[in-house]
């Protein structure tokens, strides 16, 4: 018997309700796990430009703020993503104190901070709920990681970070792009599972 393809939508709500389910304690243990994991895989590939993306709370997204302040004071440049309208626009990172909520409640750096060239980039830290054993990812529905990726330079690592370890099975669209690599943690929050694509 094949199994069940679900869709994405489905796999939007079913996720979101799961983390909804997860409790503070065990999130901060996970995030601690998996922020370590990405800082140490950046550090093995000596890599130096960074995107990151940074959590939407009410969401309950894994809180990659320890990994920017990590990737800072170890010389790193951090980008994140800026919405305006419908572009995504990467700016630098700085200080994360600096931070301001957008109207999506996105933690994100001051209108000063200029737009920079996805060209410099060499990791992009990417949200998502699901993953199929492909490395295709279930974002928001939007497409804003996928149109990132692909205006990167050729070869760019994409690392997926999820509270969940197992691949889901659904259909992938035209305009996805496939991670390089998922970085999740076992049901217990304390044990980091790579996945390579």
């Amino acid at each position: 018997m094949c199994p069940e393809v679900e869709s994405k939508q489905a796999l939007r709500a079913r996720y979101r309700a799961l983390r909804r389910g997860l409790s503070a304690e065990w999130r901060a243990v996970a995030d601690n796990r998996l922020c370590t994991a990405v800082l140490d895989y950046v550090q093995s590939l000596g890599i130096r430009h960074v995107h990151v993306f940074l959590p939407i709370s009410r969401l309950q997204e894994v809180h990659t703020f320890p990994l920017v302040a990590d990737l800072l004071a170890a010389g790193c440049q951090v980008y994140t993503s800026r919405m305006k309208g419908e572009e995504v626009h990467t700016v630098q990172v700085d200080d994360l104190e600096a931070l301001e909520r957008d109207a999506w409640g996105i933690p994100v750096p001051p209108e000063r901070s200029g737009p920079v060239s996805e060209e410099l980039i060499e990791l992009v830290v990417v949200p998502l709920l699901a993953y199929n054993a492909r490395g295709f990812r279930v974002g928001y529905g939007k497409g804003v990681y996928d149109r990132l990726l692909r205006r990167c330079r050729s070869g760019v690592y994409a690392v997926g970070l999820s509270y969940f370890p197992e691949p889901e099975i659904f259909e992938e669209e035209a305009h996805d792009v496939a991670l390089t690599a998922l970085c999740a943690v076992n049901s217990s929050g304390d044990q980091v599972i790579w996945h390579h694509f």
